[in-house]
This record gives structure tokens, sequence and C-alpha cells, in this order.
């Protein structure tokens, strides 16, 4: 065991796996940075990283798990050491892409965060003359005030926009971030204040 250590070349792999490492654990510090740019809050992006992390570890082994099954099966031999660079500089190149696709997130999210902040005022009056009854924004979840607001400033501000699209793009963020019981709940709530602003403002 200590002369297989000790060989020059046998500690190559290890130092890659050790590096490759070490890059994963800096891109996860990273992606959370940046993240939580794009979702307004750093524990959002910590369980978005951690899931993207953990799933493709899973998709990682499975597939490759997957693929030496088939090569034995058909008795060919597989450059682990070629597959492994190849996979490792793809993740570089994804790396060095990925700021400039998180620019395109940001460019769609932005305008409408930026427009709920500053219309925020408006949207709570809004909300609180028709839906006085029926909702309460201060007994709320903060991320569930959060979507609210946000899918009434498109309601009031995006009128091209069809209110049956904008209800299913927040129900799939609440998916993530909520309890089945609420997103349920949200989606009533958005329904009816859907049908209210629209037929109001039409």
């Amino acid at each position: 065991m200590s002369v297989f250590l000790t060989t020059p070349s046998r500690l190559i792999p290890f130092f890659c796996i050790f590096i490759s490492g070490a890059a994963s654990l800096v891109y996860e510090l990273i992606w959370i940075r940046q993240l939580s740019l794009v979702f307004g809050g750093t524990l959002y992006a910590i369980s978005a990283v951690l899931c993207a992390f953990m799933t493709g570890l899973a998709l990682g082994a499975w597939g490759i798990g997957l693929l030496l099954s088939h090569r034995n099966k058909q008795k060919k031999t597989v450059n682990l050491v070629l597959l492994y660079g190849l996979i490792e500089g793809l993740i570089g190149l994804y790396g060095l892409f990925f700021p400039y696709g998180l620019e395109l997130i940001s460019g769609f999210y932005a305008p409408i965060v930026n427009g709920t902040i500053e219309r925020n005022d408006i949207i709570t009056e809004e909300l609180e003359t028709h839906f006085k009854e029926d909702l309460i924004l201060s007994h709320l979840d903060k991320l569930f005030q959060v979507i609210i607001k946000c899918a009434v400033f498109e309601f009031l501000y995006k009128p091209k926009t069809s209110s049956k699209i904008i209800i299913k793009e927040y129900l799939i963020a609440s998916n993530s971030f909520l309890e089945d019981s609420q997103t349920k709940y949200l989606n009533a709530l958005l329904d009816k204040i859907s049908k209210k602003i629209r037929t109001s403002n039409a």
C-alpha cells in the first residue's frame, strides 16, 4: 500500500480527484452567492443548489453505472480516465458560461421583482381593498406574501399575459418552497384575485 501511494504516477488520479472536489465546493459557494441575488434570500439559494448538487450526483452515478454495465455486457473496456477528463472539461465549460446564463435568468425576474418593490404600496392597497375579508397579509408567510404580490404586479401591469400563465408560473415556484396545502390555497387565491383585478381593469 505504501509503495502504491508513493509512486508519483499513482498519485496523479488522487490529486485530480482532490482538485475536482475542491473545485465543486468553490462552485457551490459561487452558485449560492449568485442565486441569492436572484431569489432574494440565501436560504432558498442554498436549497436550490443542494437539490441540484444531489440530483447531479444521483444522475451521474446512475448514468456511469448504466454505461459500465452496458460495456461489460458487450465485453468492451471503458477508458475511465478519458471519460473523467471529458466530464471535468464539460463541467469547466459550464462553470465559465454559468454567469451569462444567470444574467438571462435575472433579466427575466428583475423587471418583476423591481416593479413589485417600486409599486409595493399600490399592490398592498389593491389587495387590502378587494380582499380584506379573505386575505390578511401580515398573517401570511413572507415568501407567500412575495409570491402573491409579484403575481398581482403581473395581473395589473402585464395585461397581455394570460392569467392562467401567470398563475401557473407562481404555482410552479411555490411547489419548490411551500407545502402542498399552501400551494392549493395559493391557487384558489390567485384565481380569485386575477378575476377581480382583470375584470375591474377591463
